[in-house]
């Protein structure tokens, strides 16, 4: 509930780093989005995920990260989610 993802600017989102079941941290690109389940659930669609590219290692994203819970809460309650500002740095 607290990782940090970033918002790809369309109408999914993807996180950079992933915690192995051992405890280290892997460089991993996940796409995802959060969709209201016919029910009253949630449900995440993957809709790719791979290693992250060794030359892109350094390149994050230009916008902020947002917390995965208030993307939960808010498709959860029917809200729009906001894209994030800029944090400044070109990627």
């Amino acid at each position: 509930m607290q990782r940090q993802v970033f918002h790809t600017g369309h109408l999914n989102f993807f996180t950079i780093e992933l915690t192995t079941h051992s405890g280290n941290t892997v460089e991993y690109e996940v796409y995802f989005e959060i969709v209201r389940d016919a029910g009253k659930g949630l449900k995440m669609v993957v809709a790719s995920a791979f290693p992250r590219d060794p030359a892109r290692v350094q390149n994050r994203p230009a916008r902020r990260p947002m917390k995965l819970a208030l993307i939960l809460h808010n498709v959860q309650v029917g809200k729009p989610i906001k894209l994030p500002l800029r944090t400044g740095r070109r990627h």
